[in-house]
């Protein structure tokens, strides 16, 4: 009788992951997955007996599902009858996440919270392909210290809102469970080290060109004068093969995506199945009889502006979940902003509020509207997940102080605000903030910024809200000031302490002089506060060498810089790096 055939630990490591053997588990575990077991047999029961939602009528009464790949009844089914992983992946193209991202994750959180495996996948790899969906023109590649720098960021990033999403879990009353279980992963680990020949023979060949080519966003470009290069075209390709081995080794059978992803999504599904059917070892191929084996996904609403213009940043038009791109005062302000019509909608998208507390919240918000109920709510809901309950608060309080002051300003208080302190030393990463001049890039988002007299002089207003960071362009700030949509506070009298809005009607070099509040004659320190909006402030204290070179200005105002404005503003226009430990661990216990 011939002995079996002797396989080296190097070999071994080699072979599939499949055909490794398995570790032992202990009892206590088996225990803990059987209760698992019935508990989920117990919850598909009350559903189909009509006593507990669908995780798929949740989605739909949030707003969540905008197309379904691969059948609704399906989808419904895979869910009630199968603890099933799922996962969400963005690209880090940039330092931060925004706003239009969330909209998926924040279906993956729900998921997570309803005892579902949730994985969220950082494309460290495919970033350097680069997703020509929904594109005009091939991505700006980016070099290895930017990526990586990205994927830094972004990590730290996505693994804080997890920790806020725990956070929220408890505070709306959902008991966690041993079997929630949810990963961050980067598709570094595995795509650099499968080959290329391997990927085309296993996946490639289950891939056909005529559905691929027939996309719109591959036509357009194809019709475009730079045509499409063809690692833009493979690019679904790679996408597909993230979800295979995630769906092979963890157990991940659901995609959620934006609606633009909806193309890719499909691929994904088609490359799955064919690997699935026609992988080469046995062990790894889906038998024909196996029930709710099959790949599904579905897309999300995308987010978009009040012309219908995506949100994000190939659009330009960002809103950033990073502190330093978007400021917590700046996000809470975009939420305060959003209209009656769109709140209880943004309620549902990016909140885990209860529907019955959003019924009740409306009802208190509709008889008086002007008072915001349920943008504030939005807000402060918004930033306790991007940036956690404690910079919420504040920024809620800030946003409440602003709000009663705007039409006048305490100049103590803002002298005391100005005035440098440790608090005013935060360290600040202007790595961030391309946009920003690189004169203040280091201050730009802090809440008191800083600017000499002699530069000071020198500059218009325009120049000035741009320096400071109010505006993207100079143009841009000199179209508000046409428009009368930016403001700066005057100093009325010795006798008065307050400060009052003025709309800026002058764009001659040297007018932000005169409106400098000095604390003395021989002070070396002023006050100027300039205001975009109805709640884009900023504080600039200005410094001076010589105290004799001016003194304090009087309250008098003249007719070319501006006129007072009422309290609603009339003029006002704008009312990676993960290892394979991590995806062993999930494959246990999913």
């Amino acid at each position: 009788m011939a002995s079996k055939p002797l396989i080296c630990r190097r070999c071994i490591r080699k072979l599939d992951p499949r055909l490794i053997p398995k570790r032992l588990y202990h009892e206590q575990w088996i225990q803990h997955k059987t209760f698992a077991d019935i508990e989920w047999t117990n919850r598909a029961a009350e559903i189909a007996q009509g006593r507990r939602k669908s995780m798929l009528e949740i989605f739909e009464e949030r707003g969540y599902v905008h197309q379904i790949a691969g059948g609704r009844d399906e989808l419904d089914q895979l869910l009630n009858n199968k603890r099933v992983a799922a996962y969400v992946g963005v690209d880090p193209t940039a330092p931060s996440l925004h706003v239009g991202h969330l909209i998926p994750f924040m279906a993956i959180f729900h998921m997570y919270l309803h005892g579902y495996g949730a994985v969220t996948l950082l494309g460290g790899a495919t970033a350097q392909v680069g997703d020509p969906t929904g594109r005009t023109s091939e991505r700006e590649q980016l070099d290895n210290v930017e990526r990586k720098n990205n994927i830094s960021f972004m990590h730290q990033q996505l693994g804080a809102i997890w920790q806020s999403v725990e956070r929220l879990a408890v505070k709306y009353g959902y008991q966690k469970h041993r079997y929630w279980k949810r990963a961050l992963l980067n598709n570094n680990v595995w795509l650099n080290k499968v080959p290329a020949h391997e990927m085309m023979k296993l996946m490639g060949t289950g891939l056909r060109m005529g559905s691929l080519s027939s996309r719109d966003s591959v036509k357009n470009r194809m019709e475009s004068k730079d045509g499409m290069s063809l690692a833009e075209f493979c690019y679904p390709m790679f996408q597909a093969w993230d979800w295979w081995h995630m769906y092979q080794s963890i157990g991940v059978q659901i995609q959620i995506g934006g609606a633009d992803q909806f193309g890719n999504i499909i691929t994904g599904i088609e490359g799955v199945k064919h690997v699935a059917k026609n992988h080469p070892h046995q062990d790894v191929r889906i038998p024909p009889e196996t029930e709710n084996w099959q790949p599904m996904g579905f897309t999300v609403p995308l987010l978009t502006t009040s012309s219908g213009e995506k949100f994000g940043k190939s659009a330009g038009n960002a809103v950033w979940l990073n502190r330093e791109m978007t400021t917590p005062f700046d996000l809470y302000a975009y939420f305060l902003a959003t209209s009656d019509v769109d709140v209880e909608k943004y309620l549902k998208l990016f909140t885990f509020m209860p529907m019955e507390s959003i019924t009740d919240l409306m009802a208190l918000h509709t008889p008086t509207p002007e008072k915001r109920l349920a943008q504030h709510r939005l807000a402060h809901e918004f930033l306790e997940l991007a940036h956690g309950p404690i910079i919420a608060q504040e920024t809620a309080d800030e946003h409440t102080n602003r709000a009663a002051s705007r039409r006048e300003i305490s100049l103590s208080a803002a002298m005391a605000q100005v005035t440098p302190t440790a608090q005013h030393e935060k360290p600040i990463s202007w790595s961030l903030n391309k946009n920003a001049p690189r004169a203040m890039a280091k201050n730009t988002h802090a809440e008191t910024q800083e600017i000499t007299l002699d530069l000071l002089s020198t500059m218009t207003y325009p120049a000035l809200l741009h320096h400071v960071g109010l505006v993207a362009s100079r143009s841009e700030g000199q179209r508000l000031v046409n428009n009368q949509g930016a403001y700066v506070a005057w100093y009325k009298s010795e006798l008065d302490d307050n400060l009052q809005w003025r709309a800026i009607r002058t764009t001659k070099a040297g007018s932000p002089v005169k409106p400098v509040v000095w604390n003395g004659p021989d002070s070396k320190m002023g006050l100027l506060i300039v205001r975009v909006g109805k709640w884009n402030v900023k504080m600039i204290r200005v410094t001076r060498e010589d105290p004799s070179a001016m003194t304090i200005v009087d309250g008098g105002l003249d007719a070319e810089e501006g006129q007072d404005v009422g309290a609603n503003g009339t003029a006002d226009p704008t009312d990676t790096i993960e290892t394979e430990k991590k995806l062993n661990a999930f494959s246990r216990e999913v």
